[in-house]
C-alpha cells in the first residue's frame, strides 16, 4: 500500500490490512488511520505529524529510527509490546507527540528512559510496562491499569493518577514532587515500604 519514500497529507486509510510489511522513509502528515492492522510491521525511518489512530491494531509495530512530531492520538487501538525506546526521539520536544485514550491496551511496552513530558495515557492498559528512568512530569495517566509496570527513577512531578490502579511506586525512588493520586488508591505508594496498615 505505502511506498517507500512517499509523503502523504491529509489522508485518511479505513481498513487496511498490512501486517507484518516494511514500510521505509515515509512521511505521514495529518493522516487518519481507521480501523487499520499493523500488526508486526515495521515503520523505519519514517515520520509522523499530528496523526489519528482510532481502533487500530499496531501491536508488535517498531518504529526503527522514526520520529512522532506534533500531537499524534491513539483511540481504542492496541499497541502491545512496542518498544517505544526505538523510535528517534529529538532532545528538543517541549511536550509528548503521543496521546492515548480510550481502552488503548499497551501492555509489556517500554518507555525506557525517555522524556515525554505531558504524556497521556487516559483509560487505557498498561499492564507490564517499562516506565524506568523516564522523565513524565506533568503526564495524565488518569484511570489507567498500571499492573506490573516499572517504574524506578522515574520524573513523575506533577503527574496526575486520579483513578488510576495497580501501580507500584517507591516514593524514595521515584520523584512524585506535586503528583495527584485518589485518595484509596494511593495506598499503593506504601506498598514498596514493607509496612503494616491497620484500621
Amino acid at each position: 500500500m505505502f511506498k517507500s519514500n512517499a509523503f502523504y497529507e491529509n489522508e485518511r486509510f479505513l481498513s487496511l490490512s498490512e501486517k507484518n510489511k516494511i514500510f521505509e522513509d515515509i512521511v505521514f502528515e495529518n493522516c487518519d488511520f481507521s480501523g487499520c492492522d499493523f500488526c508486526e510491521t515495521k515503520f523505519v525511518n519514517c515520520k509522523f505529524t499530528d496523526c489519528l489512530f482510532k481502533e487500530s491494531n499496531l501491536s508488535l509495530c517498531s518504529f526503527t529510527g522514526s520520529r512522532f512530531v506534533g500531537e499524534n492520538s491513539f483511540y481504542n487501538s492496541k499497541l502491545l509490546g512496542v518498544l517505544w525506546i526505538e523510535a528517534h526521539w529529538s532532545d528538543f520536544i517541549s511536550k509528548s507527540p503521543l496521546q492515548f485514550y480510550d481502552g488503548c491496551k499497551l501492555d509489556n511496552s517500554s518507555f525506557f528512559g525517555l522524556t515525554l513530558v505531558e504524556l497521556v495515557l487516559e483509560d487505557c492498559s498498561a499492564i507490564y510496562v517499562d516506565f524506568r528512568e523516564s522523565h513524565l512530569e506533568s503526564a495524565v495517566f488518569k484511570n489507567t491499569n498500571f499492573s506490573g509496570s516499572l517504574f524506578q527513577k522515574t520524573n513523575l512531578a506533577s503527574a496526575h493518577f486520579e483513578g488510576a490502579k495497580g501501580y507500584s511506586i517507591d516514593i524514595t525512588d521515584n520523584n512524585i514532587d506535586g503528583a495527584t493520586f485518589s485518595r484509596f488508591d494511593a495506598l499503593g505508594l506504601l506498598e514498596p515500604l514493607n509496612i503494616n496498615l491497620v484500621d
